[in-house]
């Protein structure tokens, strides 16, 4: 392809128009990062063409970080590709970069979630991360054959009990989830370190989940038993697409199977409302890592390779940061380096505007 590749804005109604009627992440609309938004970051949305032909589209943040980090783009998933190529997807990167860097970004970050391609690119300026989610399409789904029978006792041992399901948007509902989440991270890094956060999404907090609740792009499903509140889980839903963002139970709840329960009841919900598929999200680190993924391939979710892509500094005189970057990521994985490299990322996330 020699024809010119570019970026172009796009109104948030346009946008959202184009995005509708292509394969895309629930995480690039305009309802999910216009939720995302805060005093330092605003919505972007964009349009990838080859002179007059659409290759890709793309909605994230632009970041006023301070002075060490610059103005940065922020993107929750890669673009939505029109076809859906590796090619295609280096020509949309490309693009990205090169208009970022006539902009004044510094930076450009584009996380993995919901994609809808499994593309691995080696683009000159971007580095690549990798991780896994799993999606339950139900195009040919069968709870029977997909479930599995370690799942199935589950499921069956919480049926025995008067557990009640629903979905809900309250607040009290909300602030339940945030109080287990919190509960379940103080365990975690009481076993695993300091490295564990249920808020792994930029700007994810409780002002922004409510936001997402009042637009109705998400939706709370609560397990409870009489008044006792067992688990919650917090899903995105939109055009027949379902994604599950967080998720916290009390202990009771894995013990009596009720946590393969509520996850039970979304499926069949999902499945008889005709859904696309239902993304059971990604996976932990660490020990705890390959037990979540067991479960969610028990669920039936397909354990599915994906990609994100970053850059180091794109402008001076930022870049003069790169070399320290680069350094850091040839060092050894031992508790010392990944002690220092926390304290010198601190250092970036703290400096002063």
């Amino acid at each position: 392809m020699t024809t010119h590749v570019a970026v172009h804005a796009l109104t948030p109604e346009r946008y959202q128009s184009l995005l509708d009627a292509s394969p895309h992440s629930l995480f690039i609309t305009r309802h999910w990062v216009e939720a995302m938004c805060d005093n330092h970051s605003m919505p972007v949305y964009f349009e990838i063409l080859n002179t007059d032909r659409r290759l890709g589209l793309l909605a994230g943040l632009a970041i006023s970080g301070n002075r060490l980090q610059g103005r940065q783009l922020y993107f929750y998933s890669a673009p939505a590709l029109m076809p859906n190529t590796p090619e295609n997807l280096c020509h949309c990167l490309k693009a990205l970069k090169h208009f970022a860097k006539i902009n004044g970004y510094t930076r450009i970050n584009i996380r993995p979630w919901d994609q809808q391609q499994m593309h691995l690119v080696n683009i000159c300026g971007f580095h690549s991360t990798k991780t896994h989610e799993f999606p339950i399409r139900f195009d040919g789904y069968d709870e029977k054959k997909h479930i599995s029978s370690r799942i199935w006792r589950n499921i069956k041992k919480a049926q025995k009990q008067n557990v009640t399901i629903h979905r809900c948007c309250s607040v009290k509902a909300l602030d339940t989830l945030l109080a287990l989440l919190s509960a379940t991270q103080q365990r975690r890094n009481a076993r695993l370190g300091n490295d564990y956060s249920p808020f792994y999404l930029y700007n994810l907090n409780r002002d922004s989940i409510q936001r997402l609740l009042d637009t109705q792009t998400a939706v709370l499903y609560c397990a409870t038993i009489e008044d006792t509140v067992y688990s919650v889980e917090l899903n995105v839903e939109y055009n027949l697409k379902a994604y599950n963002v967080l998720k916290a139970s009390i202990d009771d709840a894995y013990q009596n199977g009720i946590s393969s329960l509520i996850d039970y009841h979304m499926i069949q919900y999902y499945h008889d409302e005709g859904f696309a598929y239902f993304n059971l999200g990604g996976e932990l680190l660490k020990d705890e890592g390959q037990g979540l993924s067991l479960f969610k391939e028990g669920l039936g979710g397909q354990k599915q390779v994906r990609h994100g892509y970053y850059t180091y500094y794109l402008t001076f005189p930022h870049r003069l940061i790169n070399p320290l970057m680069l350094a850091g990521k040839m060092l050894p994985d031992t508790p010392a380096v990944n002690w220092t490299k926390k304290q010198v990322s601190r250092l970036l996330a703290s400096a002063s505007k």
